[in-house]
């Protein structure tokens, strides 16, 4: 646990907190946490409402470690109907974070390696240090979209055929949590095939496969691919695209026929930590499934505008890409720009200064493995407040990028 990142979002609020102390209580924009400014559909709260009062199983243990049958059996339907992935099982978690803690603890022995891309999401981070697995992290570039490429993976098989390697698995972000990348079907196929040919887990988080874009002119060929393969386990989330964020539901879906000491050790993480996920959050999630894809699209696009307000204001900067898919967009800032080893620090002092001098937060890179950057989250305000947070983004960059600037001021 001392080997453990401390988490960035809950230090970047605690500065807003602390400057809306010392400025008397000012309006901050935040593009900070990861969240959706919609909550689930209101047939989901309003059958919870109904049933809770005359079903007394609301309020005790649920009737499986994995999951309500029921919410299986949709998920499942869901699975084959929409991801291909037939002949599967699926594990219900208290999120999509517990779900990957579950993955890492049930695949991994201590020091062994997994690969993780960078700029990668925290958390993910996160789990791989707390259970002392060694992440081997394979740097992206901007010019190739924050994309790997197959150098990467020829490094990397040059390193396993000479015994210098213990990968035992490779995550997949995809859409990408911090950079919004979308992983083409031949790259996925590439790793699938890479995973398969040197016995390694195959893991992707999917928690974001309805958020891929189109809007752009020319920009119709984007779009989530679910690989499929025994070796690969995959990872879904009820929290982004039904604005289920507190109530806390994610479910793993893997082949358990081929893979049955999976099962066991996923079920032995799952009674231990969760027991499992709140059966009145997976009535939500069964009444949300309900609704399907349609719901959660007619939200997605609300995110059209904000996603084109915040890159109108970061397209005029060096190291930047528009990506297609989450609900991010990752930038360097400007006065970093040709500067080598940027310190944590001086990065953290270019986050204080924009919360309390612009008025407005966002993630440093270094919380996602690259240090003088930053991630922007725009689906965490409406449209009128993302247009207004890109307005305060626009001045501070422009001031950043100028060279005329106090940090301390």
């Amino acid at each position: 646990m001392y080997n453990t990142d401390m988490p960035m979002i809950g230090k970047v609020g605690e500065l807003i907190r602390s400057v809306k102390a010392e400025q008397g209580n000012v309006s901050i924009d935040t593009l900070v946490q990861g969240v959706v400014h919609w909550g689930p559909p209101k047939s989901a709260t309003a059958a919870l409402v109904q049933e809770a009062p005359q079903n007394p199983d609301v309020h005790r243990y649920c009737e499986h470690d994995f999951g309500t049958f029921v919410l299986r059996s949709a998920l499942l339907e869901k699975l084959e109907t929409e991801n291909y992935l037939k002949e599967h099982s699926v594990i219900v978690t208290a999120g999509a974070n517990q779900g990957f803690a579950s993955i890492v603890n049930a695949c991994c022995d201590p020091d062994d390696e997994a690969v993780i891309f960078a700029p990668y999401y925290f958390n993910h981070m996160m789990a791989l240090q707390m259970s002392n697995v060694r992440p081997l992290i394979v740097q992206t570039r901007v010019e190739n979209g924050y994309l790997p490429v197959k150098e990467d993976f020829d490094v990397l098989q040059e390193q396993i055929d000479a015994g210098q390697r213990k990968i035992r698995m490779i995550v997949v972000c995809n859409p990408c949590n911090p950079t919004g990348a979308v992983f083409p079907e031949s790259l996925l196929e590439r790793i699938s095939q890479f995973c398969r040919k040197n016995h390694i887990w195959m893991i992707c988080d999917e928690t974001y496969e309805y958020f891929v874009f189109n809007d752009d002119e020319g920009a119709t060929e984007n779009k989530h691919y679910t690989p499929v393969g025994s070796h690969i386990i995959h990872l879904y989330s009820f929290s982004k695209a039904y604005g289920l964020m507190g109530w806390r539901v994610g479910y793993i879906a893997f082949d358990a026929m081929e893979n049955p000491d999976l099962t066991v050790h996923l079920h032995k993480f799952q009674d231990t930590v969760p027991i499992s996920c709140g059966v009145p959050s997976q009535f939500m999630a069964l009444m949300a499934l309900k609704e399907g894809k349609p719901y959660a699209m007619s939200q997605i696009n609300t995110l059209i505008k904000n996603r084109e307000y915040v890159w109108e204001v970061m397209k005029h900067y060096p190291n930047t890409v528009k990506t297609f898919g989450a609900m991010y967009l990752f930038a360097q800032f400007p006065n970093f720009v040709g500067c080598e080893n940027v310190t944590v620090e001086e990065e953290w002092k270019v986050i204080q200064w924009l919360v309390r001098k612009h008025r407005v937060a966002v993630l440093p890179g270094s919380a996602f493995g690259v240090n003088g950057y930053f991630r922007v989250s725009y689906a965490n305000l409406s449209n009128e407040q993302c247009k207004k947070a890109a307005e305060s983004m626009s001045r501070a960059l422009q001031e950043l990028a100028s060279g005329n600037f106090d940090l301390d001021s």
